[in-house]
């Protein structure tokens, strides 16, 4: 999975639902996250196999291993796989990422979730969360960061790690694209991500 691309996705995505959200918090966050997650996924070429709010009958949820969405390039799929169907699960391939989104300001429960993340062979992991003020923002990111480097959780490994933090005291008069800091990892190696996101 191509990292920029996946990032072009998200934010083109976020444009383009901006007006189906009137908040950046809680459950409002999260739903309209995961119909994000799902229009980057469109974009990508893959499905996005991710837990549903409302299984019907006791049907599974759609989440795999406790993880929020992970992709399925589209290529997988053929007459036996066919997408979301509640019986038979996706086909049995690695995952082109793995994606947790987190409503919680709680950094040992973000960190729980990245950790998840990285116990799964991908190429891309993204978490998508966010802070109450810029502070913590920083905060966060330098936890994460400690966290990583002095259990060398990223020691390695050949994935991405795609950190992605939401400021709300930047308030709902913001466009998403201003709302969120983007944090990559690449191996043990930080680097706030600059690319262009137009």
């Amino acid at each position: 999975m191509n990292l920029d691309n996946w990032i072009q996705a998200f934010f083109k995505s976020l444009k383009e639902l901006e007006d189906q959200t009137c908040s950046k918090s809680d459950s409002e966050w999260t739903q309209f996250i995961g119909c994000v997650i799902n229009s980057v996924a469109e974009k990508v070429d893959c499905y996005a196999a991710m837990r549903r709010s409302h299984p019907n009958n006791g049907e599974y949820s759609g989440e795999y291993l406790n993880i929020d969405a992970i992709f399925i390039p589209e290529a997988f799929y053929d007459s036996k796989w066919e997408k979301g169907r509640s019986k038979d699960w996706d086909p049995f391939v690695l995952p082109a990422v793995a994606i947790e989104f987190e409503n919680s300001y709680d950094y040992s429960k973000i960190m729980y979730c990245i950790w998840k993340m990285i116990c799964l062979r991908t190429s891309l992991r993204v978490l998508i969360s966010y802070q109450a003020n810029a502070e913590n923002v920083v905060l966060l990111k330098t936890y994460v960061e400690k966290e990583i480097s002095k259990r060398k959780l990223m020691e390695g490994e050949k994935g991405d790690l795609l950190i992605i933090i939401g400021d709300d005291t930047k308030g709902d008069e913001i466009t998403w694209e201003e709302y969120f800091k983007i944090f990559l990892w690449k191996g043990q190696k930080l680097n706030e991500y600059q690319a262009a996101l137009r």
